[in-house]
């Protein structure tokens, strides 16, 4: 149970400290034309990691794809700017999707060749 609340914890962390990049933008949006030049101007500061601790930067599409998901979520700009938690964490597709494969290619009598581009019949 407390790793649950450490990983919330963690994701509030990222969540409030994404707003604080982009929350100046939310509060005083620039003029047109000019967001382009805000997030580049943010994308050179050097910003703390809300984990680590480390300093760390950040690109300016980063900063813009969190400003526009907070733009998009009045309501609860914070909330939407926390982390997401992969549908697929915790199982291994691509050795299902190998298995597979090797599986299909079995029953068919097909092997790869060394450059895996084009099947060829073994035999």
């Amino acid at each position: 149970m407390p790793q649950e609340t450490s990983v919330s914890r963690g994701d509030q962390r990222w969540a409030h400290f994404r707003f604080s990049v982009v929350g100046p933008l939310l509060a005083a949006p620039p003029k047109k034309g000019d967001l382009q030049g805000e997030l580049k101007r943010l994308a050179r500061k050097h910003w703390r990691h809300p984990i680590t601790g480390q300093w760390t930067a950040f690109g300016a599409s980063t900063i813009e794809r969190w400003y526009y998901q907070a733009l998009s979520s009045p309501q609860d700009p914070v909330g939407v700017l926390s982390r997401k938690i992969r549908n697929d964490q915790g199982t291994h597709p691509s050795s299902a999707a190998r298995g597979n494969r090797r599986a299909v290619r079995s029953a068919s009598g097909l092997e790869l060749s060394a450059s895996c581009r084009q099947p060829f019949r073994a035999g």
